[in-house]
């Protein structure tokens, strides 16, 4: 397994005009000569949610390893709150965490069409943001395949028996979250 903490803006170097955060912590498993030594993954980066106050640890490592568990690479952003940094710090974190992932898509085992975006309550809402190429003209060729939110996507909604669903981008039919979970996994 590989697990590492880069801070985004010390790899980019770019300099910090407060006390930004910008950490990526990286999850994923390693290929080895027992297994397929070329077989790929899914890979999510995960925006955990608290309010813009903290990131919530509840809402990073657990569904880091739950991942993957699920064979699914994952990546957790610490990105900047109210007390770290000045807006946008964190839509910028979120993007030079995207743009680490895909300069490191082959180290990670990736696979380049299976790639998304989680986030809980403020993460949802960043991770929003970040699906839809939001600020930032100079990281808008960054985007992921697909995005799952919980308590926040204008894309998403309640159905009648309570389960989430949301619009499939590239087909514009809807879905259940737990199809779309599954299509990742493929």
């Amino acid at each position: 397994m590989i697990f590492e903490q880069i801070d985004l803006y010390k790899h980019f170097n770019i300099e910090k005009k407060s006390k930004e955060k910008g950490i990526l912590t990286v999850y994923v498993r390693d290929n080895n000569d027992e297994v397929n030594i070329s077989r790929t993954y899914p890979g999510i980066l995960i925006c955990p949610g608290g309010g813009y106050f903290f990131t919530s640890f509840r809402e990073a490592e657990p569904i880091a390893l739950k991942c993957i568990e699920n064979n699914i690479q994952s990546f957790v952003l610490e990105y900047s709150c109210v007390n770290d940094g000045d807006y946008p710090a964190p839509i910028l974190e979120g993007y030079l965490a995207l743009k680490y992932i895909e300069e490191n898509i082959t180290r990670f085992h990736l696979d380049k069409n299976k790639l998304g975006i989680m986030g809980f309550s403020a993460g949802g809402h960043l991770a929003g943001l970040l699906s839809n190429n939001y600020i930032k003209d100079e990281f808008k060729s960054i985007k992921p395949n697909k995005q799952f939110s919980s308590n926040y996507n204008s894309n998403y909604k309640g159905n009648d028996n309570g389960s989430t669903i949301g619009r499939n981008r590239k087909t514009g039919t809807q879905e259940t979250i737990a199809k779309q979970r599954k299509d990742l996994r493929k």
